[in-house]
């Protein structure tokens, strides 16, 4: 399957208009281990059997501590993105050719911070952004509009390596967004 359509395919469950505003829960949010995740699991397990092997009681001490960390890092990654709220703007109308800009605002009711979050839409950079307790963060996202009619915008993905790296977790928005790209004026002299 191509990309786009397997996408669909396992979102299918999920409306694909979100509405302007999403608080994401349990349901929203995605987890899995990151390449360093992988490779710190992996090197628990060459520990633990090296510990097995010359029975080192303070090797599985420090293989069954690490682990234990490893899972708080897992809890504490998805609850950095637990409970925020996404909420859409309307964006400002551009001519062809130019960068039309969708507003996307961050709210975080919690009284934790929220560090690390970035925002990224297609293959473009992410957007770094960092929340304060009770913050809000005002993001806009730049999309290349090469021709005119509407622009529509395409599947946001917010997501989370805080704070040890091991775990990545995300979670998608799909607002109702367009952008109306007017027809480049002709400049005559």
């Amino acid at each position: 399957m191509r990309r786009p359509a397997f996408a669909d395919w396992l979102f299918r469950w999920q409306n694909p208009w979100d509405g302007l505003t999403l608080q994401l829960d349990r349901r929203r949010i995605y987890i899995i281990p990151s390449r360093a995740g992988l490779t710190y699991a992996l090197t628990l397990l060459v520990m633990l059997l090296g510990a097995i092997n010359y029975g080192l009681s303070l090797g599985h001490l420090l293989v069954f501590l690490l682990a234990g960390l490893g899972l708080v890092g897992m809890v504490h990654t998805y609850r950095n993105l637990a409970g925020l709220q996404l909420r859409a703007d309307a964006a400002e109308p551009v001519f062809a050719g130019d960068q039309a800009h969708f507003p996307i605002q961050l709210l975080n009711p919690d009284r934790r911070s929220r560090a690390g979050l970035l925002l990224r839409v297609g293959t473009a950079p992410p957007l770094r952004a960092d929340l304060d307790p009770g913050g809000e963060a005002r993001i806009a996202l730049p999309l290349a509009a090469p021709r005119r009619g509407w622009l529509r915008l395409p599947r946001l993905r917010l997501e989370s390596t805080y704070p040890l790296g091991l775990f990545t977790a995300w979670s998608y928005f799909q607002p109702p967004q367009h952008c109306l790209i007017y027809p480049q004026p002709h400049f005559t002299p």
